[in-house]
């Protein structure tokens, strides 16, 4: 693992700015890791999947509360 859970957070606030709330994990699907971060942001939820490698988001889902 190359990022933090810092530098993920970051990665976050990046792409919204707006984010608040941030919780971080890291997930392990079999050898593959990857850092989940959950967020709250202008009446929404979402969590990002990043890569700890290279922290590139891999994936994001967001819905309305």
């Amino acid at each position: 693992v190359v990022f933090n859970e810092d530098q993920a957070k970051q990665v976050v606030l990046d792409q919204y700015p707006e984010a608040c709330e941030l919780a971080v994990r890291l997930d392990y699907k079999g050898d593959l890791k990857s850092y989940l971060v959950d967020f709250t942001a202008d009446g929404m939820k979402g969590t990002c999947e990043i890569n700890p490698e290279s922290g590139t988001i891999i994936g994001t889902k967001l819905q309305m509360e």
